[in-house]
């Protein structure tokens, strides 16, 4: 349905049903999210254990979910949270925002903004509690910065680059497939001026992005600590 009656968004490649698709996938998630707004919390266990099985048998014990810290800063403790998971999917997420807002400034506010949200939200999101050196080292300094740099390179590399569609006026095969691949980036990633500080007006608009944003991701923080959901869960 949402490929054939949806609007074209401002993302045209590969193709533009494919970012129909995505829309349709975030409306699903929002309808799911309102449906378990209207059963217990029981009850939105259950709904989500019938696709996350994992979720069901999990110890809704307090007494068994009390992660103890130990904040001494050793190579191996050090180790073990750049080799979490986690690690990876900070540096892909903010890859994916560097690619998304394509400014670094914006980025670096939302990087700070998150972690003083985890800081703040600690004693409600047993999830946001950590040790103060994986907070500011592993993450703030760590992954989130290599996935920004990654994104920036990224979109150095494919800054005011020039597509050839046709075929026909390249006869090197190495050449077709390049083009062949370009055809799946983004239709432009030419770099973004956001122009903060440009008016009053402009601040407040990035503001509340900066804002609508964060809300978003304590959002979904907010649901795993008020379901219970565990970490390792497939639902992450």
């Amino acid at each position: 349905h949402c490929f054939l009656q949806c609007r074209d968004t401002l993302f045209v490649r590969p193709h533009p049903g494919v970012w129909r698709l995505v829309h349709g996938i975030g409306m699903l998630y929002l309808m799911g999210v309102a449906v378990m707004l209207f059963h217990t919390r029981a009850d939105a266990r259950r709904l989500l254990s019938v696709v996350f099985n994992d979720i069901e048998t999990f110890s809704n014990s307090a007494s068994d979910n009390i992660t103890i810290f130990d904040c001494k800063i050793t190579t191996k403790s050090v180790m073990n949270q750049i080799k979490e998971i986690w690690f990876v999917a900070h540096v892909a997420g903010w890859w994916g925002k560097m690619c998304m807002f394509r400014d670094w400034h914006v980025c670096w506010v939302l990087s700070l903004g998150f972690e003083l949200v985890e800081l703040s939200m600690g004693w409600l999101v047993p999830q946001f509690k950590e040790c103060w050196w994986d907070s500011l080292f592993v993450d703030f300094l760590g992954a989130n910065f290599i996935g920004m740099k990654l994104g920036l390179y990224t979109l150095q590399f494919l800054e005011n680059k020039g597509y050839d569609w046709r075929f026909s006026e390249t006869k090197n095969h190495r050449k077709r497939k390049g083009i062949f691949l370009q055809r799946f980036s983004p239709f432009c990633l030419k770099k973004w001026e956001w122009g903060t500080f440009s008016s009053f007006k402009r601040f407040c608009q990035i503001l509340l992005l900066i804002i609508v944003v964060l809300a978003t991701e304590l959002n979904a923080f907010m649901m795993l600590n008020a379901l219970d959901i565990p970490k390792t869960s497939r639902y992450n």
